[in-house]
């Protein structure tokens, strides 16, 4: 399996890094280019002058060489022995948005790959810069550790709330606070007796101790940054007893309102609701806290759904593209319904058809379909994919197939039922030359069925989706 290595990880770890040079550079759009790949080449090269001279005066006079230097190590890291000379590769560049003052540059590897094959690909990132004292910085620069800041940020968010959000002072029933990364979480309620909440949902019910029983809390999740998309699973919620071990959230079974199955990618703005489930040991029932932590942020909240609050808070969104986040552009000039779209990696994908409403079709194809659940739609998209690559064979499932609209919760192209009619079978093996065509279903939000576009992606890792017209 390869590990995506995107020129995204230089830029997180170091964003100043793709700022303009000392000397005076041009306020023109190739400038702009320039100093972007003048900036990325420094840092792939461990430059350590080099990276800190394409740094902005605030950013110079908020950090020091030490920390340019603890940052480019991470990326030597990464790359490992993998042999790429960074001086002899090709890395282009285009202009996103420009207004002379102001510039977002695109950015890609195009080669050539690490002479060991050590599994890493490059793919593309986005960069801002801003034009200051004769030439171009980036627009921001964290070196230290962002995990930390993002723990400080939500510490400091906290305490304005009057809400400690400890183990000992946890935050209480439908309040909502930030727990970092754009994330936010509210538990709105808890279930002692989550084996009957599941069979009641004739959900599968897993086998467990006689000294144990389900607990089920009730949460809600927000997100609210330009990173996009992002995962909803990227939220880790653990219980706690007073035994101080920690219970994750695992081993109860499957059911329809599990928070798992409410969503997989998500953009800013969204908002989803679901029931996260424990098995828990009987003598640790009382006293139980939950913790919530999203993604590596070293923020970590304690929750408890039992306190009522006084003042409760809701988690709250947006509908559609939000402004400025990194994927709104697209989704509002998707590729039209029946054009190819190359993917990259050998595949193209075209949209032949859309069929919002197909809850009959799948309901006909076989008897035990079940029903959508309640709120969602089964919908059908139509579509033709090709492979002209140089890797053989490869799985029709590598490809990372989505679809979204104004609620900002994409779905994937799995409706958990046996059959549909000219269904794609996305577990086909394809060599090249391949030419195949068939039917995706998706279990929609009924709300977003106007408004839904097609995305997808080469693999899962990469961080370039391609957008298509569904209506």
């Amino acid at each position: 399996m390869k590990i995506r290595f995107t020129i995204t990880i230089c830029f997180a770890l170091f964003a100043a890094s793709c700022g303009g040079g000392s000397a005076t550079q041009p306020a023109t759009e190739q400038g702009a280019q320039d100093a972007v790949k003048a900036g990325l080449i420094a840092a792939f090269d461990a430059d350590v002058n080099g990276v800190y001279d394409f740094m902005s005066q605030d950013c110079q006079d908020s950090s020091n060489r030490e920390d340019v230097k603890s940052a480019l190590l991470l990326v030597k890291l990464f790359l490992g022995d993998s042999g790429l000379d960074i001086n002899s590769s090709t890395i282009g560049t285009s202009i996103t948005s420009f207004d002379g003052s102001t510039a977002r540059v695109a950015t890609e590897y195009l080669g050539p790959v690490p002479e060991d094959d050590s599994g890493f690909e490059f793919g593309t990132d986005d960069v801002d810069v801003f034009y200051e004292d004769d030439r171009w910085v980036a627009d921001d620069c964290e070196f230290g550790d962002s995990t930390e800041a993002d723990a400080e940020a939500t510490g400091n968010a906290l305490a304005e709330m009057g809400l400690a959000g400890t183990r000992e002072e946890p935050v209480p029933a439908a309040v909502a606070v930030p727990i970092g990364n754009g994330y936010t979480i509210s538990f709105n309620g808890l279930d002692l007796n989550g084996e009957a909440n599941i069979k009641a949902q004739d959900g599968f019910v897993s086998d467990h101790g006689p000294n144990e029983q389900l607990v089920i809390a009730s949460v809600t999740v927000g997100y609210d940054d330009r990173v996009e998309p992002a995962q909803a699973n990227s939220v880790t919620i653990t219980a706690v007893g007073p035994s101080s071990v920690a219970i994750d959230s695992w081993g109860c079974g499957s059911f329809d309102s599990e928070f798992a199955y409410q969503a997989s990618e998500i953009f800013s703005g969204a908002v989803v609701t679901g029931d996260v489930c424990f098995v828990v040991p009987t003598d640790q029932v009382n006293g139980l806290v939950f913790n919530a932590t999203a993604g590596f942020s070293d923020s970590t909240v304690f929750f408890d759904p039992s306190l009522s609050s006084a003042s409760p808070i809701p988690v709250t969104g947006t509908t559609g593209p939000a402004d400025g986040a990194d994927f709104s552009a697209a989704r509002l000039a998707p590729a039209p319904r029946g054009e190819v779209v190359d993917l990259g990696e050998g595949w193209t994908i075209e949209v032949l058809d859309f069929t919002p409403d197909a809850t009959k079709i799948v309901a006909s194809a076989a008897d035990w379909n079940d029903p959508a659940p309640a709120g969602r739609t089964y919908s059908l998209v139509d579509v033709a994919v090709t492979y002209d690559g140089t890797e053989e064979p490869v799985s029709l499932f590598s490809l990372s197939l989505f679809a979204v609209g104004n609620s900002n919760i994409a779905i994937n192209s799995n409706c958990n039922v046996s059959e549909i009619p000219n269904q794609l079978d996305t577990f086909s093996d394809l060599f090249a030359g391949a030419a195949v065509s068939g039917q995706l279903c998706f279990v929609m939000p009924t709300a977003d069925l106007d408004s839904a576009v097609f995305y997808a992606r080469a693999s899962y890792f990469d961080d370039d989706p391609h957008v298509l017209a569904l209506n």
